[in-house]
């Protein structure tokens, strides 16, 4: 029989690995991002450009706002693979990303960068 001492030697070290695997992920996740970041070249405006991270339909998802210097430009939206799941906004003003317009229902979570 397992008294509560050898029980929590059991418990604790799987908490602590739990929330190191669950620490890793998001950095793999956000490593994806940072390196779309690091290579945009002539892809955004040289400012007002911003890249937020939201909660969508459940999952994380990242707005790559483009900046001022494009009138029409659309908001680039990703998932957290960095697979792109569509565009809103711009000049033909979509705004749905899987059936659901993205602003009303997204959370935003943070900007990662700006310029």
């Amino acid at each position: 029989m397992i008294g509560k001492f050898d029980s929590m030697k059991i418990f604790v070290p799987c908490i602590v690995i739990a929330l190191l695997v669950s620490s890793c992920n998001q950095n793999e996740k956000d490593q994806c991002i940072d390196d779309r970041i690091a290579n945009f070249g002539s892809e955004i405006c040289t400012s007002g450009a911003a890249v937020k991270r939201y909660t969508f339909q459940g999952n994380t998802t990242y707005a790559i706002q483009p900046g001022n210097c494009i009138a029409d430009g659309a908001d680039e939206i990703l998932d957290a693979n960095c697979s792109v799941l569509g565009f809103v906004g711009g000049f033909g003003g979509l705004t749905d990303i899987n059936g659901e317009n993205y602003y009303q229902n997204a959370t935003f979570q943070e900007t990662i960068w700006q310029n």
